[in-house]
């Protein structure tokens, strides 16, 4: 990490994405960070997370001889974007600070981080850090993403007294669905946000670990937003269906409630970015799941407005 300086200006109002793996993040992401005037952390700053002035010199350089490309969800994929050194979510960047450990060693109990964990030495590293990026790339609004942050809401609400959180919902089964497939593919054991209690799943079947995932997010979101008040100033929720199915008008909705302003080129590279793949799991496999996991699908159905199904 960049040793601190007074670069702080501009971190006024962030942009925070929320929301359970697989519920569009990425998507959403990739289509916001198309705007000209949002800073967000790309694949070079994940790659070499402590060189904050020489990644930006190389972006700056980079973006003068390249012709702008549409940032957008690669199919596919998890997590990653198309387009020139397109954003990242910038997993090393944040062990940096964080210092998570790895799969095998885990350094904090869980992903659910509230405002005790910021230090006023964590709080001026980090705003030090990204108000020094955002400067030398001449960026007037942060755009953060990563699906943890969905049990960082105090956390970043403590840095960003100011910041606007957008979260991404998903119709709950294929949500559901679509995070299976993921844990399935995966070589760790729990795979995704570390919810509360993650080690005692470790040996649960995916299905079971990944519906507990996306009913803590939800109830951990919904009792946060509550408690801080967040309302519907700083507070924005958007669905993945949406984004999909008419990508213009959701991103306008989405740059107009976090007090942006509409760049049409923006929303045009957004709407012409690559769709993520079409779920086609087999309904048949939800015959075997546990009680329990019905159960959380037709309450997150409940919660997020979903009609049954």
């Amino acid at each position: 990490m960049t040793s601190p300086a007074p670069a702080t200006t501009g971190l006024e109002r962030p942009v925070i994405i929320l929301g359970a793996e697989r519920s569009g993040t990425t998507l959403l992401y990739s289509m916001l960070a198309n705007h000209p005037d949002l800073y967000w952390l790309s694949r070079l700053d994940n790659r070499f997370p402590r060189a904050t002035r020489s990644i930006c010199l190389l972006r700056r350089l980079g973006a003068l001889g390249v012709r702008p490309r549409p940032h957008g969800a690669l199919t596919g994929t998890i997590a990653r974007s198309a387009g020139f050194n397109p954003p990242s979510e910038g997993v090393s960047y944040w062990r940096l600070i964080f210092r998570w450990g790895d799969e095998d060693d885990y350094r904090v109990e869980n992903d659910a981080f509230d405002e005790t964990f910021l230090t006023s030495d964590l709080r001026d590293r980090i705003r030090s850090d990204l108000g020094l990026r955002m400067l030398l790339l001449r960026k007037s609004r942060l755009l953060l993403k990563q699906p943890g942050f969905a049990l960082k809401i105090p956390f970043f609400s403590a840095l960003f007294p100011d910041a606007v959180f957008v979260h991404s919902v998903r119709q709950p089964l294929t949500n559901l669905m679509s995070l299976i497939r993921a844990k399935q593919q995966s070589d760790v054991r729990f795979w995704g946000t570390k919810i509360p209690g993650w080690q005692e799943m470790v040996d649960a079947p995916a299905e079971v670990q990944a519906a507990r995932q996306l009913a803590v997010v939800a109830k951990t979101i919904a009792a946060d937003v509550q408690r801080l008040r967040l309302g519907e100033t700083r507070y924005v929720q958007v669905r993945f269906e949406d984004l999909t199915t008419h990508p213009e008008a959701a991103v306008r909705a989405v740059l107009a409630r976090c007090g942006l302003p509409v760049d049409e080129a923006a929303v045009a590279r957004a709407a012409l970015a690559p769709e993520p793949r079409t779920d086609q799991d087999q309904q048949d496999s939800t015959l075997s799941w546990p009680a329990e996991v019905h159960t959380i699908v037709r309450e997150l159905q409940s919660a997020y407005g979903y009609a049954d199904g």
